[in-house]
């Protein structure tokens, strides 16, 4: 025979077993391994460059200017150069472009780095190239400026007159 006071006692323990053993479910702990590894990855220089047509308004014999627009994207931290080739005229030059019309005649142009048209844009990084750092690794925009001289090597006859300039951005 139970007195009260040895059933309450029992009872209290039963209850803290339940308590302590998840109401008497044994809960086996997972078996567990763990490892690391490494991430990796390697920012290197790089750059985008776009550039525009450009378009002179009609030549009537007088100096025409005209305006390309660009943009350059590098990686933050990358010193970049943009070079223009001298086109594909013949005999062309940085120092004077050409461009060829019907026949095989040429309308004598420049492009230049300024707006005042007095620092030509050639191909050689460092001497007459635009140069820069990027610093955000966002577009940086820029400007060709170009001028057709009243003065040409010869007379133009009427007609449409192109050529291919190469823009090219060195970077490192």
């Amino acid at each position: 025979m139970f007195d009260s006071k040895h059933l309450i006692e029992r009872l209290r323990m039963a209850l803290i077993c339940m308590i302590a053993f998840g109401s008497g479910k044994v809960v086996a702990s997972p078996n567990t391994e763990s490892t690391t590894f490494s991430v990796q990855a390697q920012v290197v220089a790089s750059c985008s460059i776009s550039v525009t047509n450009l378009v002179f308004p009609n030549y009537t014999f007088e100096e025409t200017n005209g305006e390309s627009t660009g943009a350059v994207r590098c990686t933050t931290g990358t010193n970049w150069s943009i070079g223009l080739n001298a086109g594909v005229g013949v005999g062309a030059t940085v120092q004077n472009r050409k461009m060829t019309g019907p026949g095989g005649t040429t309308l004598d142009y420049n492009l230049y780095v300024d707006d005042d048209r007095t620092v030509y844009w050639g191909n050689t990084p460092g001497v007459d190239t635009k140069n820069g750092i990027a610093v955000n690794s966002q577009w940086e925009d820029f400007i060709i400026y170009g001028k057709i001289s009243e003065q040409q090597s010869q007379d133009p006859v009427i007609g449409h007159y192109t050529d291919t300039i190469t823009a090219t951005v060195t970077f490192n």
